[in-house]
């Protein structure tokens, strides 16, 4: 399984993912320090395409169709809308904002571009067929939606979720400019 594994990654070619209807989570396992508030979702509320509407919601649990995930979502994106769990950690909003950019508002050659770019840093941080195995893996088990999800696609979504930590991580740094 590995080898046929290995075998379906050397030969990707990157394109924009066909996940307009899919969803993508933001899950934790432990309770935010720093929660979301007003002024991140309005920025959140700003930043998204126009189409995409935001909630915040009191429990997203009933998105999980893994009844065994002990994670709680944070976020989720999907079927042009937006949701935050009001007790997310802060960041979670620009998090699944970039995911609603991502998927509904930049060209296939932007998409192409970021996961390029997100492929030399997860392969590098990686480093082993592996820990790329694994992370796969782990992407998988997160919810059973994903389990009906090709190698290719699992990639590509490992690869989305690593660029939108990025985009989490400046938001929150200093020296951001929203």
């Amino acid at each position: 399984k590995r080898a046929r594994e290995k075998a379906a990654m050397a030969s990707v070619q990157l394109n924009k993912p066909d996940i307009e209807d899919s969803k993508a989570l933001k899950l934790s396992d432990k309770q935010a320090d720093e929660l979301i508030d007003a002024s991140e979702v309005a920025e959140v509320e700003r930043i998204v395409p126009k189409e995409v509407s935001v909630e915040v919601r009191k429990d997203l649990r009933h998105l999980l169709q893994s009844v065994s995930s002990t994670k709680t979502p944070w976020g989720y994106v999907g079927n042009k809308v937006l949701k935050l769990f009001y007790q997310a950690g802060k960041g979670t909003g620009f998090h699944e904002a970039f995911h609603a950019v991502f998927r509904f508002a930049i060209s296939d050659s932007d998409v192409n571009r970021y996961l390029k770019l997100a492929e030399k840093e997860v392969l590098a941080s990686l480093n082993t067929q592996d820990k790329l195995n694994d992370a796969m893996a782990d992407l998988r088990a997160s919810d059973a939606n994903y389990a009906e999800l090709t190698s290719k696609q699992i990639y590509e979504l490992l690869l989305e979720e690593h660029v939108a930590d990025r985009y989490m991580e400046y938001t929150q740094s200093e020296s951001s400019v929203r």
